[in-house]
């Protein structure tokens, strides 16, 4: 895993300096293989516009090579160009009509067109041009998780493991079709049952520590985090994920120690100095984590808005407000369509009274991430400010409709409804959220502004739950 990683520094570091190479308007020479590592990096980042400018500069270096004639071809599948596909695999089957890659762009090319049957067919085929059946298994089981095969990809990696044990991508992609998949319980099982015949594999304790995440298992995740990082004291990715979990069970002091362990490790990063910032904020060292994200934006090449949002978070904790409006509209800028960032404007906006504005980022938010209850409720409070009292309440019913655990739409209807004198609508709604999930009157303050706010909203909840629990109603 090591020097996976040192090779994964190596190619993001040519990377970058091919990216500065085009920042300055200059002219690099680049090894072929530095070449199509950067192409991979890019596609396999879902950096499109970069991949191509990094194939269109190899074709002025290397305008024979038939590598970069497989990286158009894979290209031109990434993108859903399939007539251009079509084109370069066919050029390249003539020129190696025995190469098992070109088979293998073949299948997915089939894959996409639906055609699957033949993609099996062209897999075998490939099986039996190759020197090496491992590698175009591999190929094979990344062929079926483009085409959201999952199971039949964790079965391929399953035959590559038993003839590999050490094989750690072979191990992480079967990790990530098990979480596709949701069998979690099968993850934690498997990676025991490897366990118990290689206990010394950092690589299978890390993936078992994902799984139990995935299960919110966090406890038994930090446990076979510490031994990963036990059997390999440099395992970043280890130390990063323990962080998290770390963050998720509050514990930001120990998250903090982590992730600046992986600074140590890997050097600066925006997503890390990010997490840093984080565990400050959380901790109310607020100086300190804006000092984090103004690191992170410094370094910020491929434009993420985390730095930008974090400090957003900050002005608000500072109560300046139009400086968080800015930070925000910023983190937007870079990650349009991120419905968190959406929501934290969108709600800020409420916040702030300005309710027509609000409602463009709040619906956005809800369209990107419907299962977020927070943009629906303030969405509704927009509506309900703007005298549009129906369409706050529709919004709420359809959310809980959507989402029957977020009873918090049921109860803010009631609170609506009284507010706008339809006691009969309010008693009712009062009712159905109450049998659903019963809240004392000290939690309805906590959680809906509007009972501090409103005193008869308040004495009016506080009979509601006296004669429900006495059955009166």
């Amino acid at each position: 895993m090591k020097e996976d990683f040192e090779d994964e520094k190596e190619i993001a570091q040519w990377a970058n300096d091919f990216e500065k190479m085009l920042q300055e308007k200059d002219q690099k020479f680049f090894e072929e293989d530095q070449l199509e590592s950067i192409i991979d990096y890019y596609i396999n980042n879902n950096q499109l516009k970069l991949a191509k400018k990094a194939i269109e500069y190899a074709d002025t270096i290397y305008p024979y090579s038939t590598s970069f004639y497989m990286k158009k071809a894979t290209y031109a599948l990434v993108c859903g160009e399939l007539n251009i596909a079509e084109q370069w695999i066919e050029q390249l089957a003539n020129i190696e009509p025995n190469n098992p890659d070109i088979y293998l762009l073949k299948a997915e090319f089939a894959s996409q067109q639906g055609r699957f049957d033949d993609m099996e067919k062209l897999c075998e085929k490939a099986i039996s041009l190759a020197s090496d059946e491992n590698d175009i298994y591999f190929g094979i089981a990344v062929i079926y998780i483009n085409s959201m095969r999952f199971e039949k990809a964790a079965q391929i990696f399953e035959k590559i493991i038993k003839s590999e044990p050490e094989n750690e991508q072979a191990i992480y992609e079967l990790s990530n079709c098990y979480q596709e998949c949701g069998r979690y319980n099968d993850a934690i099982r498997w990676f025991n049952r490897y366990l118990d015949l290689d206990p010394f594999s950092h690589f299978a304790w890390f993936n078992l520590g994902l799984a139990y995440t995935s299960k919110n298992n966090l406890n038994k995740a930090l446990e076979a985090f510490d031994f990963a990082i036990a059997l390999d004291d440099t395992f970043s990715s280890a130390y990063f994920n323990r962080a998290t979990t770390y963050f998720e069970s509050e514990n930001y002091e120990k998250s903090l120690s982590d992730f600046i362990k992986v600074l140590d490790l890997e050097g600066e990063d925006v997503n890390t100095l990010c997490r840093i910032g984080d565990c400050y904020y959380s901790l109310d060292l607020f100086d300190k984590a804006a000092e984090e994200y103004r690191k992170a934006e410094n370094i910020n090449l491929h434009k993420s808005g985390e730095p930008w949002f974090g400090l957003g978070l900050i002005a608000e904790a500072y109560d300046t407000f139009e400086e968080a409006e800015f930070c925000y509209a910023k983190a937007l800028q870079n990650e349009p369509e991120n419905a968190e960032f959406l929501y934290s404007l969108g709600n800020l906006k409420v916040e702030l009274l300005k309710f027509e504005e609000s409602i463009s980022y709040l619906k956005k938010a809800i369209h990107f991430d419907p299962d977020f209850a927070g943009s629906r409720l303030a969405l509704a409070s927009s509506y309900f400010n703007l005298n549009k009292h129906q369409l706050a309440l529709d919004l709420l019913i359809e959310g809980f409709k959507n989402n029957p655990d977020e009873v918090d739409f049921i109860y803010k209807s009631a609170i609506y409804s009284f507010l706008k004198n339809q006691m009969t609508q309010a008693q009712e709604f009062f009712i159905q959220a109450y049998n659903t999930e019963p809240m004392n009157i000290e939690l309805l303050s906590s959680t809906h502004e509007e009972v501090i706010e409103e005193p008869k909203l308040e004495k009016w909840l506080i009979k509601m739950i006296k004669e429900t629990n006495e059955g009166s109603i």
